[in-house]
């Protein structure tokens, strides 16, 4: 299974306190194994908002994706894929449209109604807490 990971820091802060690109992708990588990872490629952004979708290292994981070479996402937490409840669920949408699984370290998304909906209300919070940090 190629399975790739994704990390994204927007500030120094979140890098200096156990959030860095290094620390998210090494636990990135420990999931991507336990699920059975034959081939494991990285990408990160550092220093971009999780607001925005134009991010090179998201965009390159998107190309990926719609160039079949990777089966499966792995991210820390909804929040490093997205601070935009509406960006959260079309990256998710895009991703599972091209048969790639999407998997997080720190949140277990359940594919049920329930489920569904505490990964909406996780994208809401996300952005609440952005707007604040603004």
């Amino acid at each position: 299974m190629r399975i790739a990971t994704y990390a994204r820091v927007s500030t120094e802060e979140q890098a200096q306190h156990g959030t860095s690109l290094d620390a998210q992708t090494r636990v990135c990588r420990e999931r991507a194994m336990q699920i059975g990872a034959t081939t494991v490629v990285a990408f990160a952004d550092a220093g971009v908002s999780g607001t925005v979708l134009e991010r090179p290292g998201l965009q390159a994981l998107l190309a990926a994706s719609a160039a079949g070479e990777i089966d499966a996402v792995v991210c820390l937490d909804p929040d490093r894929l997205a601070r935009n409840l509406a960006h959260q669920l079309i990256l998710t949408d895009r991703l599972e449209s091209r048969g790639v699984e999407l998997h997080f370290v720190q949140f277990d998304r359940a594919r049920t109604p329930d489920g569904r909906l505490l990964y909406a209300i996780r994208g809401a919070i996300a952005e609440f807490e952005a707007h604040k940090i603004r």
